[in-house]
């Protein structure tokens, strides 16, 4: 297991990639996108294809990435769109698709909704355990024997 932290850009972008020359590299894509939604798949795919790209280019190892919501979708369809969305990108760079507490229609607060993505793709895919967002979930993480999907 990997255990990792945010690194601040305070300075410059290039001062934090000498803080981080002796670290992993991982790259979050951005908050806003919304690869599970019908109508932001499409913008999704082309904003996550370029930051493959670039997370490549900087020799990042994982690209974390926000499940999406259910917003114009059933749950099920979004889990597919979402799914969908993952196998049209290049498959060099680990992807990590992180828990989510489950407001609204968020995807990920249920593992299963995860577990059945990562499975349907069966490879460079897995999941960022955000332990803030579990436990907003209402996943009890103080239970060591506590089943989690």
């Amino acid at each position: 297991m990997k255990i990792g932290g945010h690194l601040s850009v305070s300075g410059s972008v290039n001062k934090t990639f000498k803080r981080a020359k002796d670290l992993e590299v991982v790259v979050h894509a951005p908050y806003a996108i919304n690869p599970a939604s019908e109508r932001g798949k499409a913008i999704a795919m082309e904003i996550l294809a370029n930051e493959v790209e670039v997370a490549e280019r900087i020799g990042a190892s994982i690209l974390f990435i926000h499940p999406g919501s259910a917003v114009d979708c059933s749950t099920t369809q979004a889990v597919k769109n979402l799914t969908q969305t993952i196998l049209s990108l290049p498959s060099g760079l680990n992807l990590a698709l992180e828990t989510m507490a489950g407001k609204g229609n968020e995807l990920g607060s249920q593992l299963r909704q995860l577990r059945s993505v990562v499975e349907s793709i069966g490879f460079h895919v897995g999941v960022c355990l955000d332990t803030c967002h579990i436990h907003d979930a209402g996943y009890l993480i103080t239970d060591s024997g506590a089943t989690v999907y």
